[in-house]
């Protein structure tokens, strides 16, 4: 069943009024009919079975019962993901948001290649935010990942420690040859939440992951091939996932 994404103040509406760009794409491209029997999410983990009806200009719904039951993960993974240029970013958010990541921070490492003042960035996070909704009703979850401002490398791996939850933090290095993926999840038997850090097309500077290894960042390898930065992210999350039982 198609599943749409509206703000929770909208949701919270008796008449839930789609936007502009939902009513066309609903209407021409989806060409669902008055009466269809559609979901509803306000990306804070409800959502509604709802009748969809259409006037002269707008598509509504109104809900019929609230959804019981969750495909949201249990953990909470956040991925802090280097900048990357072109379309490398789109697809990581993509992917990463039906896969089940709880938020995406972007950050800024030595080696990025995407730098502030020459990319645009406002326009790239109000891109990945539309993506992250994309992502969300295709994928039919009921949380919308926050996707924040780029931050430095030194504000990620602050943030990486900010918060009660004792977590997980990861960083995927090309120059870890010794320390696993699969066995650091092993040891940590139920972590409250991990934290994974993506570097950017040229990997992460050595300094880099020394300050991330001081502030319990713990290096690992994905395997004896080196990976692109979108295929690494989509890797790592997967297997995360996967060990924790997320994607049974």
């Amino acid at each position: 069943m198609q599943r749409f994404y509206v703000p929770p103040a909208i949701y919270r509406e008796e008449k839930i009024i789609f936007s502009e760009e939902q009513f066309k794409h609903i209407k021409k491209v989806l060409r669902l009919m008055q009466g269809a029997e559609i979901e509803v999410t306000n990306g804070l983990g409800e959502a509604a079975l709802c009748r969809l009806y259409f006037d002269k200009r707008n598509a509504f719904a109104h809900k019929i019962r609230p959804l019981a039951g969750s495909n949201e993960p249990a953990l909470r993974v956040f991925l802090f993901q280097s900048l990357c240029k072109g379309e490398k970013m789109d697809y990581i958010v993509q992917k990463a948001v039906e896969l089940g990541v709880y938020s995406i921070i972007p950050f800024i490492s030595r080696r990025s290649v995407v730098r502030p003042a020459a990319s645009g960035l406002s326009g790239r996070v109000a891109r990945w935010r539309k993506i992250a909704v994309a992502a969300l009703e295709q994928s039919g979850r009921s949380y919308l990942p926050e996707i924040t401002e780029p931050v430095s490398f030194q504000e990620a791996i602050k943030r990486s420690g900010d918060g009660k939850e004792m977590g997980l933090s990861l960083i995927p290095w090309e120059e870890e040859k010794v320390l696993s993926l699969k066995a650091v999840l092993d040891e940590a038997k139920d972590p409250a939440c991990v934290r994974l850090f993506i570097g950017p097309e040229g990997g992460f500077a050595p300094e880099e992951a020394a300050k991330a290894q001081r502030e319990n960042v713990r290096p690992v390898t994905l395997g004896p091939r080196v990976l692109r930065t979108e295929t690494a992210a989509v890797a790592a999350l997967s297997v995360i996932m996967y060990h924790y039982g997320c994607l049974e």
